[in-house]
């Protein structure tokens, strides 16, 4: 088997996984969490830009399950987005290769 077909199908890997992982980063929230500080307890708030304009939804009390679970998600998204960055840069790599 020649190097550039081992590369192609290689590729086409790469292309497929970045699919799945873009449509698996379309299931979490954008955004960030931001914890403030109120009189009595620590209120959280989701904040994620829409265009030029930045949103805030509030989430809950610090410390609440659905704060707890948008917690992972987000670091979910976060994992998923650091590992489709590495496929892009590795796609960069071969379309390189390909081309000599």
């Amino acid at each position: 088997m020649r190097i550039k077909e081992i590369v192609s199908k290689e590729l086409e890997k790469n292309q497929m996984k970045q699919s799945v992982f873009k449509e698996e980063i379309d299931e979490f929230p954008l955004g960030s969490l931001v914890k403030v500080k109120g009189k009595s307890s620590v209120y959280v708030y989701l904040k994620y830009r829409e265009g030029t304009n930045v949103i805030s939804k509030y989430v809950g009390k610090d410390g609440d399950v659905l704060v707890s679970k948008m917690e992972m998600d987000i670091r979910r998204r976060k994992a998923l987005e650091s590992k489709l960055k590495e496929l892009k840069e590795e796609e960069e790599t071969m379309l390189k290769m390909l081309k000599v």
